[in-house]
């Protein structure tokens, strides 16, 4: 598969990358999560999206949660799945990854809530110089349902100084996109887009009453790892504005 779309636009997309047996084993075992959460707090379990009202709990708990998703023995199965379809695809060979890391984490967005929102970025957590990013809703993705919207070509702007205005949502400024193409992605679930983590993006929030899922596959080099002691290190001072995000996060 040639990648001359990932190479001029920045993003390229990719056709069923997690076979349904997969997406539909993770629904079911969510559901259960949910459920088994909410009972234990001896909260009642809605009809729809108890996953959505757990969350809203809150507190400890919910952290906790969130930090052991990305821990689910389905999320690592459909990990792998992709790992073997980049493979198959000749992407491994085609980005000479030397010491290849690639590794999942998954995002719960819950409807109705904007705290962790992305607006337009890059990827400012990458601890690579060689890196790219699959990124896979594990339900369909439309404007309506929870999706992303990225900056046709943005990746060749290079590294972009970050507003840092309010350091809990470091942002490209809008005046540098005015010329650009913006695109809201449109994806059914399990299918996925590769991207330059240059590549200015941001989060489309969902509008209705559904979680959105999103399965991240970080695909970096070792060989390449950022240096932060090197001041000259442009993703050292990317790794600092996250974990200046971060505390602000923690504390607002």
């Amino acid at each position: 598969m040639p990648f001359h779309e990932l190479t001029e636009n920045g993003f390229q997309h990719i056709g069923e990358l997690v076979p349904a047996e997969l997406l539909d084993l993770f629904e079911t075992q969510i559901h259960s999560l949910a459920v088994a959460g909410l009972e234990q707090k001896g909260l009642p379990v809605p009809e729809t999206e108890p996953f959505a009202a757990l969350l809203k709990t809150g507190g400890a708990f919910r952290t906790s949660l969130i930090g052991n998703l990305r821990n689910m023995d389905v999320v690592h199965m459909m990990a792998s799945e992709v790992r073997e379809k980049l493979k198959q695809l000749g992407f491994t060979e085609w980005a000479g990854l030397s010491v290849p890391l690639i590794y999942p984490t998954l995002r719960a967005d819950p409807p109705a809530e904007t705290t962790y929102l992305l607006p337009w970025h890059q990827d400012y957590a990458t601890q690579c110089r060689k890196a790219w990013r699959l990124w896979i809703p594990l339900r369909d993705a439309t404007p309506d349902t929870g999706s992303m919207s990225v900056v046709r070509g943005s990746h060749r702007l290079g590294y972009v100084e970050h507003d840092m205005t309010d350091p809990a949502r470091p942002h490209v400024p809008e005046h540098l996109l005015t010329d650009l193409e913006q695109i809201t992605l449109n994806m059914p679930r399990g299918s996925g887009v590769l991207f330059d983590p240059l590549l200015v993006h941001a989060s489309v929030p969902a509008r209705t009453p559904v979680t959105k899922f999103v399965l991240l596959i970080q695909v970096q080099d070792l060989t390449t790892l950022a240096d932060p002691d090197s001041p000259d290190d442009p993703l050292a001072s990317r790794l600092a504005m996250t974990a200046r995000r971060d505390t602000h996060r923690r504390h607002s």
